[in-house]
């Protein structure tokens, strides 16, 4: 098969994917999880250990909840899903923590922290204390966002979840974080 036509395939899987989220969120119905990059068993089926699937997330590993550096590390070894809870604060509440996609999530950190030459793996050893310590900001621009600053690096929690299909609800989650310039 010819690297066009792998190409021609998966666009066409993505739009069938996106109609069948939009045909269940209309029923009410967990919506498909797709990610071309998620690893996959020598069967060619999507790898799965850990907890159960949240149609919003991915694969849930709630044994890490409340345990920020093992959620951390697992997360960066398997490559996918999220650990409900992972962090704690008293003015927010519990943060989960999502490997999420190149847009948002620890894929989305480590792509941009790596990309800007910062210390992607210092960043990830300091995250709890950063999260736990830091000052809790309002974001002035988007009410749906806090800061966490701390020691010269930022955490951006995202309160509210929104997919591309389906209802938005109130969660608190990890969106990025960065060293400040």
């Amino acid at each position: 098969m010819t690297a066009q036509r792998r190409k021609e395939l998966l666009l066409a899987w993505l739009v069938f994917v996106r109609a069948f989220n939009a045909y269940l969120c209309e029923r009410g119905l967990p919506t498909v999880d797709y990610d071309p990059d998620q690893k996959r068993d020598k069967n060619g089926k999507f790898a799965r250990e850990g907890g159960g699937k949240d149609a919003e997330y991915g694969e849930a590993f709630p044994q890490f909840k409340g345990k920020p550096k093992k959620a951390i590390e697992h997360l960066l070894k398997v490559r996918r899903g999220y650990v409900p809870g992972a962090f704690y604060r008293k003015d927010l509440g519990h943060i989960d923590l999502v490997w999420g996609n190149r847009h948002f999530g620890l894929r989305h950190i480590e792509k941009r922290r790596l990309e800007t030459g910062q210390d992607f793996k210092a960043l990830m050893k300091d995250l709890p204390e950063i999260i736990e310590k830091g000052e809790l900001l309002d974001d002035g621009e988007n009410k749906d966002m806090k800061i966490i600053m701390h020691k010269g690096k930022r955490a951006i929690i995202k309160l509210i979840w929104e997919p591309k299909y389906g209802k938005r609800t109130d969660r608190n989650w990890l969106f990025t974080a960065y060293y400040e310039y």
